[in-house]
């Protein structure tokens, strides 16, 4: 009752997951391997089976990898709700990114007011979080490969299209969006505050 099925395709499955101060999910299973992006502070209790329970801090922002078999239970032991993105990782995945991805896919840091922070790496995916400034313009670049985005923050982003209509994306914190392959764009912060998310490229 703690995770809520929010978006699946033949990559992924997300779940949006959320445990009240001093309560617990109940003993579930992970058959695939999964990423859990982190809304907001939180202290909690893993409870793996077989394994002795261990307590972690988190952050919004934070993200752990998870192979896969798993079974465990959460429990909420600080005074916050402990919110996450949960996306089950569900296709097939090759064991290396070829080098036209490489080329193609966003920089691991750029100036001028936008930052991207490599998060972590499988054979399945790749995990970078973005901070955009109030205003900035990052330039036309293209996705080569399909991901979905997790707002860590109120979004609002204009998208432009070479010879094409713009699009305006607004996302809650905690939202996701999905974007195929081949996106070719240029993205404007048009909010007051940074815009703060977490993609998830699958290969």
């Amino acid at each position: 009752p703690h995770h809520h099925l929010v978006l699946q395709n033949a990559y992924m499955r997300a779940f949006r997951v959320e445990v009240a101060p001093h309560e617990q999910t109940l003993l579930h299973h992970h058959a695939s391997d999964y990423v859990s992006v982190i809304l907001g502070e939180a202290e909690v209790e893993n409870d793996v089976e077989g394994k002795p329970p261990a307590a972690a801090k988190s952050a919004a922002g934070d993200v752990r990898l998870t192979p896969a078999p798993l079974t465990h239970l959460v429990k909420n032991i600080g005074r916050t709700p402990f919110r996450n993105i949960t996306v089950e990782i569900l296709n097939a995945a090759p064991a290396a990114t070829s080098a036209t991805e490489a080329a193609t896919a966003p920089p691991t840091r750029a100036a001028h007011g936008m930052t991207r922070v490599a998060k972590g790496e499988t054979a399945a995916v790749r995990i970078s979080e973005t901070t955009i400034n109030p205003g900035v313009l990052v330039p036309e670049h293209t996705h080569s490969l399909p991901h979905l985005l997790v707002a860590l923050s109120d979004l609002e982003l204009r998208s432009d299209f070479p010879g094409q209509p713009s699009e305006t994306v607004q996302l809650r914190a905690g939202e996701v969006r999905w974007f195929e392959a081949g996106l070719k764009h240029s993205v404007t912060n048009l909010s007051r505050a940074p815009a703060h998310y977490v993609t998830l490229d699958f290969k």
